[in-house]
């Protein structure tokens, strides 16, 4: 289209700005973290003046790298701009984004009481915006539970994981089957049922292999070693390694 002379310039200037934002999202989904933040950030240069919606969402794109990236400053600037432009176009679901990349961000950081009070406002905003959005709940309850166990309320932290159990089966990404996995098998060990704890580890695993997430399957299976050597398995531990 672009190379012909009476295409609408409109549409070809439409294509131009949203396909490469469509790819750029999709690599960010599926977790192909390498250069994505430089790709966001050069598609906002090039793209100062389009409609609102688009910018919110490559906005949240490029905080999400930032997290890869440790820059964590620079991701809630980016979540901050955000949810602003996603609020003011009325974008429930890109909202609910700036939120849940907001919690893991400062989960990253270590502030788990920012992490926990963004995660329980998302959870608000999905179950009054967005009619209780399965993937969306799980998000920003994986979230929760991870902080709760950090706070060692066991029992909240396995109230928030069953809130939703199979919401990310299908539909899974990376950053959320972590913490869902990881919070599941510490909470099965912290009750003394090392093998389910260790089964729960080895679900996780798979499902990223399943959904070809390798940052999932590797961190899970070191998550694993390190039980397993705790548990005196050095044979298993170097089996799994």
């Amino acid at each position: 289209l672009a190379a012909d002379p009476q295409a609408d310039r409109a549409a070809v200037e439409e294509l131009l700005c949203a396909l490469p934002l469509q790819r750029i999202m999709w690599e960010g989904l599926r977790d192909n973290a390498i250069g994505l933040r430089a790709q966001a950030e050069a598609w906002l240069a090039a793209w100062p003046n389009v409609r609102p919606r688009y910018r919110a969402d490559m906005l949240n794109v490029a905080a999400s790298a930032c997290k890869t990236d440790g820059d964590i400053d620079a991701g809630l600037e980016y979540c901050r701009q955000a949810e602003a432009l996603q609020e003011g176009d009325n974008s429930q679901f890109g909202t609910s984004w700036s939120k849940v990349i907001r919690a893991v961000l400062l989960l990253k950081r270590g502030d788990f009481r920012g992490a926990l009070d963004v995660a329980e406002l998302g959870i608000q905003h999905v179950t009054q915006r967005l009619y209780g959005h399965p993937e969306h709940f799980a998000y920003h309850q994986a979230v929760r539970a991870a902080v709760l166990y950090e706070f060692d309320d066991t029992a909240g932290a396995g109230q928030a994981l069953e809130a939703s159990p199979d919401a990310l089966d299908d539909r899974a990404l990376a950053d959320f089957v972590l913490l869902t996995y990881l919070t599941r098998a510490r909470l099965q060990f912290h009750a003394g049922q090392t093998d389910a704890g260790l089964a729960a580890l080895q679900l996780g695993r798979k499902l990223g292999q399943r959904q070809g997430l390798p940052r999932v399957s590797i961190t899970l299976a070191g998550e694993g070693c390190l039980w397993l050597c705790r548990l005196g398995d050095a044979q298993a531990a170097r089996e799994l390694a």
